[in-house]
């Protein structure tokens, strides 16, 4: 029998993941990225910088009450959207990804509850660049930091 080339590692949680893999990889790239598609420069997000945000979004997630909450998420994949959908599981939330080409009145027959979820300033995107946010393509620097989400009650 041949030995895996991989030891096999199991996780209970995406929490227990996240910390996992920040701890092993550290410094490599986890995601990088340009804030315009044209742009020459590549921004890199470590496994490390990945872990820390995913860190800090998550408890503002619990603190808003999101645990055991169902969280619809609208928006191009980016770094953001990323974070947004790691920080919710590991929350205790249910994500749900609608698709992004949803009118609004579509998004609204979802039963969804459109709601805006500010974060204190530092949670995300305050720390280094910043590109198009996980809901609507809004861009975080001109959010603030804020971190768009869409709560709701039954869906």
């Amino acid at each position: 029998m041949k030995k895996p080339i991989h030891e096999k590692k199991i996780y209970h949680d995406i929490r227990e993941a996240v910390e996992s893999i920040g701890d092993l990889y550290k410094d490599k790239t986890a995601y990088s990225y340009r804030i315009k598609a044209h742009d020459k420069e590549i921004h890199k997000k470590s496994y490390t910088e990945l872990r820390d945000d995913v860190r800090a979004l998550t408890t503002e997630l619990i603190a808003r009450g999101v645990t055991g909450k169902h969280v619809a998420l609208v928006g191009k994949l980016s770094y953001h959207w990323i974070l947004v959908y790691y920080s919710t599981m590991a929350a205790g939330g249910v994500l749900v990804p609608l698709d992004k080409e949803w009118l609004e009145k579509d998004l609204a027959e979802t039963g969804a509850l459109l709601a805006q979820t500010s974060l204190v300033n530092g949670v995300v995107g305050t720390r280094g660049e910043v590109g198009e946010d996980a809901v609507g393509g809004a861009d975080l620097a001109d959010l603030g930091g804020e971190v768009h989400a869409q709560l709701e009650h039954g869906l």
